[in-house]
């Protein structure tokens, strides 16, 4: 296996099912390097947007590391501001969680998270 320059990945965005919103663009390093039980995204969000609708996970473990940028993590009732470098561990809980960058510049993160095949993701309203 040889390095990968993330640059050089195909990027997609990542939309909603339910509602067609387009949340982040990704590049995936994980299906770069063919990894299953583990999955590893460069995500780009754009001010004014969120990376997903608020959700929780039944046994999935997640990190994000904020590389550039500004973001705020909702996680529950709880507000979190995150600057470049912050990380953030979310571990299986019925607490919803999600990520907006509510900033006027584009913010960029590693989202690293577990696959195993029995967890199950809620979304909530």
């Amino acid at each position: 296996m040889k390095p990968i320059a993330v640059s050089s990945l195909p990027l997609r965005t990542l939309t909603s099912k339910r509602t067609g919103e387009a949340y982040s663009s990704v590049r995936s390093l994980s299906e770069a390097f063919q990894l299953k039980d583990l999955l590893i995204h460069q995500e780009t969000l754009p001010p004014g947007h969120a990376a997903s609708a608020a959700h929780y996970h039944t046994v999935k473990e997640e990190l994000i590391y904020l590389l550039q940028g500004t973001l705020v993590a909702y996680l529950g009732e709880e507000r979190v501001l995150m600057h470049a470098g912050d990380s953030l561990g979310l571990p299986p809980s019925p607490v919803p969680h999600r990520l907006v960058n509510e900033s006027s510049e584009t913010a960029v993160f590693l989202s690293i998270g577990t696959c195993p095949v029995q967890d199950q993701t809620h979304f909530v309203p």
